[in-house]
């Protein structure tokens, strides 16, 4: 991850926080159901996704804003969001915290813990990443 990006998980509300102690941790499932229901709604803002690998679409570019999906196996898969704070981009933050509270989900943030699926506190996040970025 470059120093310009933060992912974000959609992690339901109320559910255990992953922990991240170790080098490796499990990022949290959602039930296809609720995960059908995000790309259907990214389909239509991102047009169909790509395949990064087997079992992982991405909606939107490489380098940029985007969602990924991947499927953990038949009953749930994990949706991370990658934020490139290198230019602001609200709509984008607004249609990520629309997605999260449609499937009842917050954001968990291995940084950070969990934020709120509200778009003043990921908005307030995404300043205070941008603030720390190194000036050039």
């Amino acid at each position: 991850m470059a120093i310009w990006q933060f992912d974000l998980y959609f992690i339901p509300n109320g559910a255990c926080l992953p922990d991240t102690t170790g080098e490796e941790w499990d990022e949290p499932g959602l039930a296809l159901s609720q995960v059908r229901t995000v790309q259907e709604a990214l389909a239509y803002y991102f047009g169909p996704p790509w395949v990064m690998l087997e079992d992982w679409l991405v909606f939107g570019p490489e380098n940029g804003n985007r969602v990924d999906v991947l499927f953990d196996d038949d009953f749930s898969a994990s949706i991370f969001v990658r934020c490139d704070i290198r230019t602001e981009a609200p709509q984008f933050l607004a249609l990520i915290v629309d997605l999260a509270r449609r499937v009842e989900c917050e954001f968990f943030s291995a940084d950070n813990g969990l934020i709120s699926a509200d778009f003043h506190a990921l908005t307030r996040e995404a300043f205070a990443r941008r603030e720390r970025l190194p000036r050039y």
